[in-house]
């Protein structure tokens, strides 16, 4: 038998991208705690539970250098409270942050609100049936047939 190991293996990871992980907020707090090191993370939430979310703003925070974060259909308000409470608690803002999903999913508010608190903040939106007429999608008229993904934009320096 090997003996236990001293530290996560997370302790010593970059990057992550985590697409599937079912769990509850208990173990999504203990696993995002030994991302010490973590700089750049990827989540897709239609594969996660939002506790993700809500451990990466909980005190203490998890994930004290992180630079990077991509999001996948994860509503902006929540996306807001957790970067405003780890803002409000001393840790750096982001220097990028992708936003993936639909357009219901971002707030004019939340989406002025994150544009001015993150140095570069992308939004890619997909649009679905739901976002398109019969005229097509309100951003370039595309039909709900040809799937395309719309960026938006913002660098801070």
């Amino acid at each position: 038998p090997q003996a236990p190991m001293e530290h996560s293996i997370f302790s010593k990871l970059e990057y992550l991208e985590m697409t599937g992980f079912s769990c509850d907020e208990d173990v999504a707090r203990e696993c995002c705690s030994a991302l010490k090191r973590l700089r750049s993370l990827k989540i897709n939430f239609d594969y996660l539970p939002r506790e993700w979310a809500i451990t990466l703003g909980s005190a203490p925070f998890p994930c004290p250098c992180l630079e990077s974060l991509s999001v996948t259909h994860l509503q902006g308000s929540i996306l807001r409270n957790v970067l405003s409470k780890r803002q409000s608690a001393g840790l750096p803002r982001l220097g990028r942050l992708d936003m993936i999903g639909g357009n219901k999913l971002l707030a004019e508010s939340d989406e002025e609100w994150l544009e001015h608190n993150v140095r570069r903040f992308m939004f890619h939106q997909i649009p679905t049936y739901e976002d398109s007429d019969d005229e097509g999608c309100e951003l370039c008229s595309c039909r709900s047939d040809r799937r395309q993904i719309h960026v938006v934009q913002y660098d801070r320096g």
